[in-house]
């Protein structure tokens, strides 16, 4: 959160009506109606006033986080006002969720790569509308049609008359006018700002010391916290000895929680070094040993479960249409395709090797989703691990293959995309993936990883579909830098547009990621697959990978952006991040979108 605080003691009401300040609340939020009142601000809606001294403030509801969300929004604001950039000054909205809340969060927040596309409709039509007041005033002071008016960096010039009157002149008659229900926005054509390069608007403030931040924020009487909470979930507070702490000048009270501690100083370094003095104990509770569990304590844990008394769960009626809904015709399923035995270690191979067998097939089933089916919808013979599609989703190739499959892969990659979800330049997993990580993969112990590692490195190697091998460093992601593209892609101008706007600041230019390593996309399976199934699922459904390493969030965007739009930036992403022609369709995309 970062600007320069014009306003620091505007509150809700003195927003609102400002000294009588013209101030209406509806969708945008604003109004039909007008009051009249005297002021030198006109403010037609929640996000925009104008004032008599030529100043022009953008109420912003989106907090800048370094995303550059102000620059973006008061684009958008200026673009329809006609004024310039530098014409506009950000200022913090108070807080009101009835006001200021993002529309497709549902409160006032920032986040979810959510403010442009939340801004898009709303300050553009703000602006438009409080365009439309002043050009109206203009127009009826000098009786002319508003239509015979055009404005330039916020100056209204009648064109037959060559009569000029700026928005500041304006403002006493733009208060008497009643506010249009709606205005029309510019054509894509006339923009002169949206969609070009800009400086950001608050660089120079953050360089010379007089950006307010979140953290510069103080109050009367305010006081600071910190708290240490429980490392496990469902453990709690056991015992704290907390008198080396309460010595710490400034510090002033020391709170026991169920499963917490909280330090309360007078400041932040008092708060900080009282909590690092605490002695914690944690009662980490039952949570705190799962991944160990061996074999006998599952098998004992399972029996305790059996011994719970039964919760009555009737049968759901089969649904399957014929002939699949006839039972018996699993016998012949069975004879043809059922392996009645249990897990067999293989003579041939190492104890290791057996192991990871073990994991992979009986208990991980990891053929289920990668290996194809057969005719009978069993696992292919001969095919085992080469890839497959499954509810939408594509399980990738995991056999030894050096460029189709994971072959190629050090062992460190491979454990790490098992247990974090990710691997350096390997990516990032998702889909039901992710979910295998989540609820299962990350909890293997490393011998147990290693095993499996060392059974994959054993699986025979196959290709795949001609033109999907993994290329980890395409010339257009090694020729650019984190905030830069190097080499252009030609012919995708949208797909270029769509990913600089909501995808770079995340996942960069050199497909390295920000912020966090799930949002790297360099070395991926899922940019170098000239369908982009998975690219497509990820943008239709978003991603929440969550393991106790950490998490890789990404939304949704399949409700802000077209078929078509979608598929031009899928394209962009396996061109620029998998040296590949994509050969997404709009119509693929559709198809992918009614199946979920």
């Amino acid at each position: 959160m970062s600007t320069t605080l014009s306003s620091p003691d505007l509150n809700r009401r003195g927003f609102l009506v400002g000294g009588a300040a013209l101030m209406l609340a509806a969708s945008i939020p604003m109004g039909s109606r007008v009051v009249r009142a005297a002021t030198s601000t006109f403010a037609p809606n929640a996000f925009i006033r104008v004032g008599q001294d030529g100043k022009i403030v953008l109420i912003m509801r989106d907090v800048e986080m370094g995303q550059g969300i102000w620059t973006g929004a008061s684009m958008l604001l200026a673009e329809e006002l006609d004024v310039g950039l530098d014409q506009v000054t950000p200022d913090f909205a108070p807080p009101n969720d009835k006001l200021y809340a993002n529309p497709l969060i549902g409160f006032q927040a920032t986040g979810g790569s959510t403010s442009i596309r939340g801004d898009w409709e709303d300050l553009r039509k703000a602006a438009a509308i409080a365009r439309a007041v002043l050009v109206e005033a203009a127009a009826k002071q000098w009786t002319v049609d508003p239509a015979g008016c055009v404005v330039t960096r916020g100056i209204v010039t009648h064109t037959a008359s060559g009569r000029t009157a700026n928005y500041a002149s304006l403002v006493p008659l733009a208060l008497t006018l009643p506010l249009p229900s709606d205005a029309p926005l510019k054509n894509r054509k006339d923009w002169t700002l949206i969609g070009t390069p800009q400086k950001r608007i608050d660089t120079a403030t953050k360089v010379n010391g007089k950006t307010i931040y979140g953290i510069d924020a103080r109050i009367p009487g305010m006081k600071i916290a910190t708290v240490a909470m429980c490392p496990v979930m469902g453990g709690k507070l056991a015992k704290v000895d907390d008198a080396p702490a309460r010595k710490i000048p400034g510090v002033i009270d020391i709170l026991k929680l169920d499963n917490g501690v909280a330090v309360v100083g007078d400041h932040f370094w008092a708060a900080k070094q009282g909590l690092d003095a605490l002695d914690i104990a944690w009662d980490l509770g039952p949570n705190a040993d799962l991944t160990g569990l061996s074999r006998e304590d599952a098998v004992a844990t399972k029996a305790y479960l059996f011994a719970l008394p039964p919760v009555h769960a009737p049968a759901r009626p089969n649904q399957l249409s014929f002939p699949f809904n006839q039972r018996w015709a699993l016998a012949f399923w069975n004879l043809a395709f059922l392996d009645e035995h249990r897990f067999r270690p293989d003579p041939a191979l190492a104890p290791d090797q057996n192991r990871g067998a073990y994991l992979a097939t009986a208990l991980g089933h990891c053929g289920e989703c990668h290996t194809p089916r057969n005719f009978g919808f069993a696992m292919g013979v001969g095919r085992q691990f080469v890839g497959a599609v499954l509810q939408g989703w594509q399980a990738y190739n995991i056999t030894a293959d050096r460029n189709y499959g994971i072959g190629d892969w050090s062992d460190q990659q491979i454990t790490d995309y098992l247990n974090l979800g990710h691997a350096a330049g390997r990516g990032s997993a998702s889909g039901p993936m992710g979910e295998a990580v989540s609820n299962s993969l990350q909890y293997l112990t490393p011998e147990d990883a290693m095993a499996l590692v060392s059974y994959l490195r054993h699986v025979e190697p196959q290709t795949g579909e001609p033109g999907s091998q993994i290329d980890p460093a395409p010339a257009a992601m090694t020729a650019s830098s984190a905030w830069k593209p190097g080499l252009q892609d030609a012919g995708n101008e949208l797909g270029r547009r769509i990913f600089e706007g909501v995808c770079a600041s995340c996942h960069e230019w050199n497909g390295a990621g920000r912020q966090t390593n799930y949002a790297a996309l360099a070395g991926s399976h899922a940019v170098n697959d000239p369908e982009g199934i998975n690219l497509v699922q990820v943008l239709l459904s978003g991603a929440d990978l969550r393991t106790s390493h950490g998490t890789g969030y990404m939304p949704s965007f399949g409700g802000a952006y077209s078929d078509t739009e979608l598929a031009a930036v899928s394209n962009y992403v396996i061109s620029h991040f998998g040296g590949k022609v994509g050969r997404v369709t709009a119509e693929t995309v559709q198809k992918q979108r009614t199946e979920q």
